[in-house]
């Protein structure tokens, strides 16, 4: 049966180009080669959407090979030099077999020769050969990601009769049995997860049953490094369908391997829905103060709606050479590898909405909101007023949350994140009647945060000269703060 299928794909002008001129070296070098574009281009070319990312399989010279052809044939008709980038086979990335890389015509196009894989149960490392397109087919991830477009000959082909029609109804299946594709590679299990929460497809009933399979978990953990783990994860968390995502993992029993902290998950599903629900109630007004990618806010909302059970506990975790107690939220996220910003900004989105679902709803003052508010900024400058509301919506039921947001906006406390005294400390225990000295110290943050709730309950923050209002309004409540405060 032949694997060439009768479908249209439209190729931009740039792409025509490119296959043009791949096709000018094959007649020119007389090359024997078929090449074929592989893996999500023609996934995505086929759903009618737009994929730059181009890797071309050889199939009876490497990639290399064929790339520096390309090379000596853009130079001669172009006068244009080039070079071939020789990208290093790093299995740790996936990338089990040496690729070559051209930039032609503004973009990054890749060759690798078609391959068979062959694995043993210790490892996720295969043994790499030539292969044939079919084998090639068979050993990529879902049957959705193994179809080619043959440049030689303009047509989709589709070596597992079977692609094609998954795509088409949205349905993940693995090209091999489930379970022996995920034992060969335990990694495909998150990419699984990713592709079925990116494109809102149904898993296969295979894939679940296969599941079942009790040594597929532990072979993640063990065989795939935390940052490979890590990096899936952060690819399904930053993708718009992030709360499909999470809620896949979970179907699918993988949350305990993307962040391994069982105790913590029970219950953590409703966090998730009901903070992202937070976010969608967000006005226009509020959710523009968030000035970070939409990428990063969805990251750090998810991660904190997952940590949300753990925060304010501490744990021992090694911090150099020692054992430490620390914070719980930062311990787990540095075991599974996250950047020193992105736990700065969990810690920090999770400490203000326990802030925010700390007051009380039933008596919201201007003072009050506004000193928890006027806080919400971290060292990136972002305004953590829009991911904390949303993660303070965990905790607070619909009427309660619909009204802080109604409260915050009709007394224009939008510009209260990263308002600041404009004093410095010692002004401020002077102008307090306090002596300097080690008891301050306990009172101090008490004593600011009083101040601030005075300024915004006497909308001092909205006076034209904003430093000398401060100045008045601690030096009228000061004493009374102070002997409040001893």
């Amino acid at each position: 049966m032949s694997a060439a299928i009768n479908v249209v794909i439209e190729l931009t002008e740039l792409e025509t180009q490119l296959f043009d001129i791949l096709k000018a070296v094959l007649a020119k070098y007389e090359c024997k080669t078929t090449l074929r574009v592989a893996g999500g281009w023609v996934r995505d070319k086929v759903l009618g959407k737009q994929n730059e990312d181009i890797d071309i399989t050889t199939d009876n010279v490497t990639g290399r090979e064929f790339a520096e052809k390309v090379v000596e044939y853009y130079a001669e008709t172009h006068a244009e030099q080039h070079r071939v980038a020789v990208i290093r086979a790093d299995p740790e990335k996936s990338k089990h077999l040496e690729c070559a890389r051209i930039h032609i015509l503004g973009i990054w196009v890749d060759f690798v020769n078609l391959r068979s894989e062959e694995y043993n149960e210790a490892s996720r490392i295969p043994t790499v050969k030539f292969g044939t397109p079919l084998q090639d087919a068979e050993r990529r991830d879902l049957t959705m990601n193994a179809l080619f477009y043959n440049i030689n000959t303009g047509m989709v082909e589709d070596f597992l009769h079977r692609g094609l029609d998954d795509l088409r109804a949205g349905l993940i299946r693995t090209p091999l049995e489930p379970t022996q594709t995920f034992r060969d590679d335990p990694l495909r299990m998150l990419r699984v997860a990713r592709f079925a929460s990116r494109f809102k497809f149904q898993i296969h009933d295979s894939i679940f049953e296969s599941m079942k399979d009790s040594s597929l978990l532990p072979k993640l953990r063990d065989i795939v490094s935390q940052e490979r783990i890590t990096h899936e994860a952060q690819l399904m968390l930053e993708h718009p369908n992030c709360q499909l995502g999470i809620n896949t993992l979970v179907s699918l029993g993988l949350h305990t391997a993307v962040i391994p902290l069982p105790d913590a998950w029970r219950g953590y599903e409703p966090c998730v829905e009901r903070a992202f629900d937070g976010l969608a109630m967000l006005t226009t007004e509020l959710s523009s103060l968030w000035t970070g990618s939409a990428s990063e806010l969805r990251l750090g909302v998810s991660l904190s709606a997952i940590l949300h059970p753990v925060y304010g506990t501490t744990t021992l975790a090694r911090m150099g050479k020692k054992m430490k107690e620390t914070s719980a939220v930062t311990a787990v996220l540095r075991d599974i590898k996250m950047s020193n910003r992105e736990i700065s900004l969990v810690e920090d989105i999770l400490a203000h909405a326990a802030a925010l679902a700390g007051l009380d709803m039933s008596r919201l003052t201007r003072g009050g909101v506004g000193a928890v508010l006027c806080g919400m900024t971290n060292d990136f400058k972002h305004g953590l007023i829009v991911p904390a509301l949303a993660l303070s919506r965990v905790t607070l039921s619909t009427q309660e949350y619909a009204g802080l947001l109604e409260f915050i906006i009709s007394q224009h406390l939008c510009s209260a994140p990263g308002l600041r005294v404009p004093v410095n400390t010692k002004e401020l225990v002077s102008l307090c009647g306090l002596v300097w000295g080690k008891p301050v110290f306990k009172v101090l943050p008490a004593l600011q945060r009083r101040v601030l709730a005075e300024v915004f309950e006497a909308k001092v923050d909205e006076a034209s000269d904003r430093e000398e209002a401060f100045r008045m309004m601690i030096g009228r409540c000061g004493a009374e703060l102070a002997q409040g405060l001893e």
